[in-house]
């Protein structure tokens, strides 16, 4: 017995609306595969704007590669080696991440702390998620945020000073921002093996090369516009330029989590806390 699943009317109006505000209406109304939403909490001033200014971008061009698995001809290989690449850069940021709000963890902890909440006005999002991966640096994201809420407690509590915050929070930002850089260097080449199949198409007597679906041209014209968006998007210290992204990366990256080991064999001596009085919220 073959069943369905029923439609969500009830949302819909709502899911349109969400798909709308971070992809813009055109791609709402052209857009016809698989959608979820997810519903997450936002707080940090520049986690949301990472959201607002990275997440559309990321979210469109990790979508391209399941349109060009529609693509009679296209390379395969290219689409699996993205897909790999994807999901270790994304794992090994997961894994700092996770390190580093350990660490921050055992510091509060350690000098009798618990910690609470240092941004008062989170913002609830309902977030559409068109790819997999997407989903993964979603929640990236929301980690994110949760780092900078414990930064941001520490150095209240005089745990770090301020060099040694705005440190903490780069160096996590400036991970997301590469691997961000590294996808868009690997859509450059999906796109070169796109126009690949495009000029077989054009010349004389291949006309049985099969034309590039509708969705792919629409998809790809949004692509470029998310460069540009991408080369002029505000953040200047976590900004991170095409050629050097995996530079960045690996310095950023596999390096912090080399130091990360290396601290947990020399563990250094903590600063006395200054004496503060932390006031929780009733």
């Amino acid at each position: 017995m073959i069943t369905t699943l029923p439609l969500d009317s009830e949302n819909a109006a709502r899911n349109f609306d969400s798909l709308s505000n971070v992809f813009g209406k055109d791609y709402a109304e052209f857009f016809h595969d698989p959608v979820i939403f997810i519903e997450v909490h936002l707080s940090a001033p520049p986690t949301m704007a990472m959201f607002r200014r990275d997440f559309k971008l990321m979210s469109r061009a990790l979508y391209l590669e399941s349109v060009y698995r529609r693509y009679d001809n296209y390379n395969q290989t290219l689409l699996d080696n993205f897909g790999k690449m994807v999901n270790e850069k994304l794992a090994l940021i997961s894994r700092l991440y996770e390190t580093r709000r350990n660490q921050l963890l055992k510091i509060i902890h350690d000098n009798g702390a618990e910690p609470s909440r240092t941004y008062l006005h989170p913002t609830a999002l309902y977030v559409p998620i068109i790819a997999a991966p997407a989903n993964s640096f979603m929640q990236l994201l929301v980690r994110l945020d949760e780092y900078y809420n414990l930064t941001g407690f520490a150095y209240l509590r005089g745990l770090m000073d301020s060099s040694q915050r705005q440190t903490a929070e780069l160096e996590l930002r400036r991970a997301a921002r590469s691997f961000l850089a590294l996808v868009r260097n690997e859509q450059i080449k999906l796109r070169k093996e796109s126009l690949r199949l495009r000029a077989l198409r054009e010349e004389p007597g291949r006309g049985n090369v099969p034309a590039a679906p509708n969705e792919v041209t629409i998809a790809e014209g949004l692509i470029d516009a998310s460069q540009k968006e991408f080369e002029a998007s505000d953040d200047p210290k976590g900004e991170v330029s095409l050629d050097q992204s995996q530079a960045v990366f690996d310095a950023v990256v596999s390096n912090g989590i080399a130091s990360a080991k290396a601290s947990t064999r020399h563990k250094p001596k903590l600063a006395e806390p200054a004496e503060t009085t932390v006031v929780t919220p009733a």
